[in-house]
């Protein structure tokens, strides 16, 4: 974190799988005392021993404490690591993908991160969970809109994540 902290570009933190919102604020708070402020965090799901990722909408809440632009990794976020159900290689849920992407943006996220491929069921990896590039068009137009109906609040208090 700190050799790409000294580089001066853009840092992108992805959160990790089993990691806790106070492990991000650590490492966020790591890329600041490098000197450089040009930071963002990544909600990519969490995964407790059930063998799959699940979304959490409470932690893009509260990173965004951390007054650094919050992503989330749509794609990755709706995947299901191999496993026992799964032996051999990941798959997932890309139907899912959409429905995430327009929860995240309803929330208040920042950005979205959406793989796509010209044919998913070609692409070298998660295939399953892409999106083709006409239906991410339409997807990224509903994405504006719901972020222009949706009042988001910023400068809510989420200084705590506890009552």
């Amino acid at each position: 974190i700190v050799a790409a902290a000294n580089s001066g570009r853009i840092v992108h933190l992805k959160k990790g799988q089993f990691a806790s919102v106070e492990v991000m604020e650590r490492a966020v708070e790591k890329v600041r005392t490098s000197g450089n402020d040009k930071v963002m965090v990544c909600e990519r799901g969490s995964s407790w021993g059930v063998e799959d990722l699940v979304f959490d909408p409470r932690q893009i809440v509260f990173m965004r404490r951390f007054k650094v632009p919050v992503v989330m990794d749509c794609t990755h976020v709706c995947q299901r690591p191999a496993g026992f159900h799964n032996p051999g290689s990941s798959s997932g849920y890309g139907n899912m993908v959409p429905i995430l992407a327009r929860a995240a943006v309803a929330i208040g996220i920042d950005g979205v991160f959406i793989e796509c491929h010209d044919d998913p069921a070609k692409a070298p990896v998660d295939g399953n969970l892409q999106m083709t590039i006409p239906d991410l068009e339409i997807l990224l137009s509903e994405l504006v809109a719901i972020s222009k109906a949706v009042p988001f609040y910023r400068n809510e208090d989420t200084t705590s994540n506890e009552e």
